[in-house]
């Protein structure tokens, strides 16, 4: 009979698998106790009132001590003998004497005094108190969202978490190497206390959207030997706030603009987005959920991703690599021979690489092995002779993109991905129309891909 193949198929799947698969993330094992805790205290509550219910709930037999019967007598006795000290009494007099008069004029005066009271000026505090509070909540929670999000940004680019820097291990992955040095930081003790602490501070849609600190090729924690790791960076922080951030938000959610100071002194505006998310346990927290910068200042990061394309691409025909002429090597191939300058800005390809990686997804950059690649393609631009780095020059004009911040053109943008086209002219006179996709790393904008196409003259900008 044919086997049928059922949810035994993801008895070995990888958490990450099981989190796209149900839209929920997978519980750490810290949380799967503390799950199993409640569980257990709820039970014991639940055995502990059964225990009391079944304490009483049975019948004891009871018996009448003999001596209470003699007391009944006696208190009868007395009963009969008040009832004819009272009689005699009424019958000598003829009347009940006047009960006493009790002074209420002091009891009526208090309660005046109290309904009277002006309560005004506590309830004029009280009120304040509470535009007090609905005034300074909104900040006070913009400025914890905002702290959490510099923090992950610290986190990523190296820094903000105590490691022991006299112990370095490098670890070589498939197409980089890193450094990293033991985790020291109480916060951190294991990969398990890292994603709960990320977890409480962000969505799972913030960091499936943006590169999680525990997952890619380098990631920033993971665990050796028994111990977890930090991988030190330590490139610049992207995020410094100023001012008095503006805020609106809900029962549910929270929108913050925020303005944040650049590399170099340049000011942003950025909007971050907060949820306020019910955990699995059933608490309430507001975490950050997205963040995305003005449209100004994504111009200016798109104007900055077209320079870095425009000396890729260059760097594609030869150009723009320092070389020395008076060194120069011969390569004969069947197309003719082939001249190469010996290249002092790079000492190997992988150098090459490594430079443009800063600015590039590595998606981009296999498209051109053939750059530094002797496997993919005879006459690569770089090349090595005699343990020497060589660089080919072609006899071509220089490929020059112009254009203008008026010509960039945002197409769709959030806090990890940005796409924008570019209107512009190259050097032989034709009028072109670029097509780019960035995409947000490790906190850094790097070009993932573009494509080219030729476009009439009209539909520019750029004076001729």
């Amino acid at each position: 009979m044919k086997e049928i193949r059922g949810f035994d198929m993801l008895e070995n799947a990888k958490d990450t698998t099981i989190e796209r698969l149900s839209g929920h993330r997978v519980l750490t094992d810290r949380e799967k106790r503390r799950l199993l805790d409640m569980s257990k205290k709820k039970m014991n509550d639940l055995n502990r009132e059964s225990i009391i219910e079944d304490s009483v709930s049975g019948v004891e037999p009871y018996k009448r001590p003999k001596w209470h019967g003699l007391a009944t007598v006696a208190a009868s006795l007395l009963l009969v003998g008040g009832i004819v000290g009272g009689g005699i009494y009424l019958g000598r007099n003829g009347q009940v004497p006047d009960a006493p008069m009790k002074d209420v004029t002091a009891a009526s005066e208090t309660t005046a005094a109290t309904e009277e009271y002006d309560f005004s000026a506590e309830a004029a505090q009280l009120e304040a108190d509470n535009e007090d509070m609905l005034r300074n909540a909104p900040h006070a929670l913009a400025d914890r969202m905002l702290a959490n999000l510099s923090e992950y940004d610290a986190i990523m680019c190296g820094t903000g978490v105590d490691v022991d820097a006299d112990i370095t291990e490098n670890v070589q992955f498939d197409n980089m190497s890193a450094a990293y040095s033991p985790v020291t930081d109480e916060r951190f003790t294991d990969m398990d206390s890292v994603k709960s602490y990320f977890y409480e501070r962000f969505t799972q849609n913030f960091l499936s959207g943006n590169s999680s600190p525990w997952e890619g090729e380098a990631p920033m924690f993971m665990e050796m030997n028994g111990r977890l790791w930090f991988r030190q960076t330590a490139r610049g922080n992207r995020f410094s706030f100023s001012g008095t951030p503006e805020t609106s938000f809900d029962a549910d959610s929270c929108t913050i603009k925020a303005d944040n100071t650049i590399a170099g002194g340049e000011k942003e505006s950025i909007t971050v987005v907060c949820k306020n998310i019910k955990s699995w346990d059933n608490t309430r927290n507001w975490k950050v959920d997205s963040w995305a910068s003005s449209e100004a200042s994504l111009i200016d990061t798109a104007d900055d991703m077209m320079m870095k394309l425009n000396q890729f691409v260059n760097l594609t025909i030869g150009w723009g690599v320092g070389e020395d002429k008076q060194v120069k090597k011969t390569l004969e191939t069947s197309s003719g021979t082939v001249e190469y300058y010996r290249c002092y800005d790079f000492e190997k390809p992988e150098d090459v690489k490594a430079r443009y990686r800063e600015y590039f997804t590595e998606n981009f950059l296999s498209s051109y092995e053939y750059l530094w690649n002797e496997d993919v393609v005879e006459t690569p631009i770089f090349k090595v002779f005699d343990g020497k780095l060589y660089h080919r020059s072609e006899n071509i004009d220089a490929i020059l993109y112009s254009y203008t911040q008026n010509d960039i053109q945002l197409e769709s943008y959030n806090e990890n991905r940005l796409e924008f086209t570019v209107s512009c002219k190259t050097a032989d006179g034709n009028h072109h129309m670029l097509d780019i996709v960035c995409v947000r790393e490790g906190g850094d904008w790097k070009t993932d891909s573009y494509s080219e196409r030729l476009i009439s003259s009209d539909m520019l900008n750029i004076p001729e």
